[in-house]
């Protein structure tokens, strides 16, 4: 009996952070601004996967540059399937700052700018510099 009720509470306590979630996820969807934060956001990440896509199908060699310093030049070369590290860090900061707004939920909307915006600027960052590894690689 003592294994029903352990059960038992361990799924109400699975159940009550299941709503908690589905709440914040709603009432964080329900604002217009993030809405569009977001949507623009996930479209410039759309853009840097298209274009470490191609990217990755238009090298012939095994070889790519993955960073490039204005000082020493190329710096770090590696292996094809890195050059989708840097799409992949932009979903990691956009679900980041998503929990983050779910997390902070009833407090000031300053800190879902803050998160929003940050997650926008860093993916154009991101799209700036996977489009100059674009260019170095390709050219």
């Amino acid at each position: 009996m003592a294994k029903i009720e352990k059960f038992n509470v361990i799924w109400h306590q699975f159940h009550s952070i299941r709503v908690t979630i589905v709440d914040a996820i709603v009432w964080i969807w329900s604002m217009n601004f993030v809405r569009w934060i977001v949507g623009g956001t996930l479209f410039i990440n759309v853009i840097i996967w298209l274009i470490a896509f191609l990217e990755f199908r238009r090298i012939p060699y095994n070889q790519v540059v993955l960073h490039y310093n204005v000082d020493y030049g190329v710096d770090y070369l590696g292996e094809t399937n890195k050059i989708f590290f840097v799409p992949l860090i932009g979903i990691i900061i956009i679900l980041v700052n998503l929990v983050v707004i779910g997390i902070c939920q009833r407090q000031e909307k300053f800190i879902h700018y803050v998160a929003l915006y940050g997650a926008l600027v860093a993916n154009i960052v991101l799209l700036i510099a996977q489009g100059l590894l674009y260019r170095f690689n390709l050219r």
